[in-house]
């Protein structure tokens, strides 16, 4: 496979794996990126058709240059993924045979200076979809220190929550806060390196996870997903920290016990010894499967 410039896909063989059941079938990828695990999937089954969602818009231009071979057997669509129901049932789609959804942000992402998401970045707005009405910027200069503290102790469960929302206030009182250097730079007045880990990491994954909507979005689509599957259809979700996993496992488990999924992984799956060593961004990745009864 020559893989996508925009980020190195995680476990394409154990997503192949607990993913396809039909080989004719319509799969939806739920958040294409830049296209690489339906690249992977396209080139291995000569017969599937894929219906690609993402919410940001370059994903959406990456995916369609590097699927562009395939395009014959791909649509992409711009377009939250907790709105996949909706659309499918527009667009005259009642069921798909299989869900993938790679919940990690692209190295192309996080590196983009534009989005503000880098420790060294002059922009602080994290928004994947530009439409949506609030970006970082606007929580970090105007939510008051229980709002501040709730979104990094919740979204980041960064332990120096509180003092870190009252440094960030008195801050923000003598200049206003416009960048991911500046917000990196305070947060290290509070706590300071003590590993390998930037002392900001979490400050900035809650603020991502709010600005996005990450955990809300993700609850509606796995309350829409029994719903897109037909009889024997599987879904396979990829994560990346414990707050999305948990959320995850406890659908996939309440939805079990109610006899409407099987699940397939009973113990979570991780990347390989070896993909660990050449992707580093495997190292968190965190594999659940299920398919409908």
């Amino acid at each position: 496979m020559n893989t996508p410039s925009y980020h190195t896909p995680v476990m394409c063989e154990e997503t192949e794996k607990y993913l396809i059941n039909n080989l004719t079938g319509t799969y939806v990828d739920c958040t294409i990126g830049g296209g690489g695990h339906s690249l992977y999937l396209l080139e291995r089954y000569q017969e599937i058709k894929i219906i690609g969602f993402d919410h940001d818009k370059n994903a959406i231009e990456e995916s369609n240059k590097n699927l562009s071979k395939y395009s014959d057997r791909i649509k992409l669509v711009k377009e939250n993924f907790k709105n996949i129901r909706k659309f499918l049932r527009d667009n005259g789609t009642a069921f798909v045979d299989g869900a993938l959804a790679d919940l990690g942000v692209s190295s192309k992402q996080l590196d983009d200076e534009s989005k503000g998401f880098s420790f060294k970045s002059d922009n602080l707005d994290m928004r994947m979809d530009l439409s949506l009405e609030k970006n970082a910027q606007d929580i970090i200069n105007t939510y008051d220190n229980k709002s501040l503290t709730e979104i990094f102790y919740r979204y980041g469960e960064e332990r120096f929550a509180e003092k870190i929302s009252r440094k960030i206030i008195e801050e923000r009182a003598i200049n206003k806060i416009i960048s991911g250097k500046r917000l990196a730079e305070i947060v290290e007045k509070v706590k300071k390196r003590d590993s390998h880990i930037h002392p900001a990491t979490k400050i900035f994954q809650a603020l991502r996870i709010a600005v996005n909507k990450e955990l809300e979005n993700l609850s509606a689509f796995l309350a829409d997903l029994p719903f897109i599957l037909s009889p024997g259809g599987k879904a396979v979700i990829i994560s990346y920290h414990s707050l999305e996993d948990r959320i995850i496992k406890n659908s996939f488990r309440d939805n079990a016990k109610n006899g409407i999924y099987k699940i397939l992984t009973k113990k979570v799956i991780t990347a390989s010894e070896d993909e660990k060593r050449r992707n580093n961004r495997s190292r968190s990745a965190k594999l659940r499967a299920v398919e409908k009864l």
